[in-house]
């Protein structure tokens, strides 16, 4: 409103996993699903929601046009130099937005759980988590297993906090991992509450790369959302 930028947000919409990533926030923000019974319904309801919400805010210059070749770094590149008001990204960023020596907005940088969508939801997030695992044909599992414990330990988990937040809960409330990022803290709170998974079938891999290339065409204009999405529901697997 105060036209201080061209294109108010950057997002990470290049075309790979992070745009599946940004789209599944938009899904959770509209109340979608992925899938129904093992199969696609993305291209319904919430799911089509958010790539219209995606395309919509790309074709009306509310979101930065290089996003579509934007991946997280990026997206935080452009933020510290100051050519975004806003950005979506991992909680890595907030800290380092923050810092002098990286960043031209530093002190100047706040941070809330990404909304919602009115008589829909509150806020939105996707669930960017990993898990760890052991293969059953290891040769080490029980040196894989020290290393579990080791990397989900509370005293490692804290250690890192500045770059990527615990998963232990009571961390949220010690003092040596809230310091100096309370608004990032009380924002977590809310979006890890509202995590949403991005879709949890044996074939992610080929339905990821599906929905990338539904949602690049899409921003391309080379085709409408709805026929991407039944494209990709297509080319799914399921």
């Amino acid at each position: 409103e105060k036209g201080l930028l061209k294109t108010p947000i950057a997002w990470s919409w290049s075309q790979a996993e992070a745009a599946v990533c940004d789209y599944t926030t938009l899904v959770s923000a509209y109340g979608g699903d992925f899938l129904k019974d093992g199969k696609p319904d993305f291209q319904n309801g919430g799911g089509l929601s958010a790539l219209k919400y995606m395309v919509d805010s790309y074709k009306s210059g509310l979101t930065n046009p290089n996003s579509k070749e934007f991946l997280e770094e990026d997206v935080r590149k452009v933020f510290e130099n100051g050519d975004a008001a806003f950005a979506l990204n991992w909680t890595y960023m907030y800290n380092m937005a923050n810092d002098p020596k990286d960043s031209k907005v530093a002190g100047k940088v706040g941070v809330v759980p990404a909304p919602g969508v009115a008589g829909t939801s509150e806020v939105s997030a996707v669930n960017g988590s990993m898990g760890l695992g052991i293969t059953a044909v290891s040769k080490h599992p029980d040196e894989a297993w020290k290393y579990i414990e080791f990397m989900t330990s509370q005293a490692t988990q804290n250690q890192y906090a500045k770059l990527s937040l615990p998963i232990w809960a009571s961390s949220y409330d010690d003092p040596a991992v809230t310091k100096g990022q309370e608004e990032l803290i009380a924002a977590a709170k809310l979006g890890l509450a509202a995590m949403y998974p991005r879709p949890t079938t044996p074939k992610y891999q080929q339905l990821s790369t599906a929905l990338q290339q539904a949602i690049q065409e899409s921003l391309l204009g080379q085709t409408t959302p709805e026929d991407a999405l039944k494209t990709a529901a297509e080319n799914s697997g399921l």
